[in-house]
């Protein structure tokens, strides 16, 4: 019964190519920007946004994952050149509904879990806020890290014992406050 799930379970999520989640088309920029996540088999995904030729159809293409068994590595640069924002995602609270979104033709941010995790400003060709592994760096920060993992005391509710309130206060509100300072 076992080997039924874990069969089923691996052949029904494709970890060799990257899953295609949603597009922005600017048409002013002559570009399509599109939302790829690569599934993992432990549940910690990577999300990718890809700068394509305004032409080009992501929901069609299959880009390979680093756990393709057909990878190569010239392949892999070609690919993932295109990308301009990138991050990964320990806490599965902030894996849902994403998507992408382009304020004032100007700034695509990339949103999950109905926070935003990542800005590039197509003016300045460059991302603004992109850190790769968000979970990571609060996790340095928080209470644990300062006060050791066996920490008994009492644990008030702000941005060093928990996650959201962190993104919230340190990547979604200065994305929002880059975007109204830079329109």
């Amino acid at each position: 019964m076992m080997f039924c799930f874990s069969a089923c379970f691996l052949s029904c999520n494709n970890y060799d190519y990257l899953e295609f989640i949603d597009k922005v088309d600017v048409k002013e920029r002559e570009a399509t920007f599109a939302l790829f996540k690569a599934n993992s088999i432990i549940g910690n995904p990577n999300f990718y946004v890809f700068q394509l030729d305004i032409n080009s159809k992501p929901e069609e293409l299959k880009y390979n994952t680093s756990n393709s068994k057909n990878w190569e590595q010239k392949e892999y640069n070609k690919i993932y050149n295109q990308v301009i924002l990138e991050n990964y995602e320990e806490d599965g609270r902030f894996i849902t509904k994403p998507a992408i979104k382009l304020f004032n033709s100007r700034f695509i941010v990339m949103e999950r879990g109905g926070l935003y995790f990542a800005l590039y400003d197509l003016e300045l060709h460059k991302e603004v806020f992109n850190d790769c592994c968000p979970f990571s760096k609060w996790g340095s920060q928080n209470i644990w890290a300062e006060k050791g993992t066996n920490y008994k005391g009492a644990i008030p509710e702000d941005e060093n014992s928990d996650y959201g309130i962190w993104i919230k206060k340190n990547i979604h509100l200065p994305i929002l406050e880059y975007i109204e300072k830079n329109e």
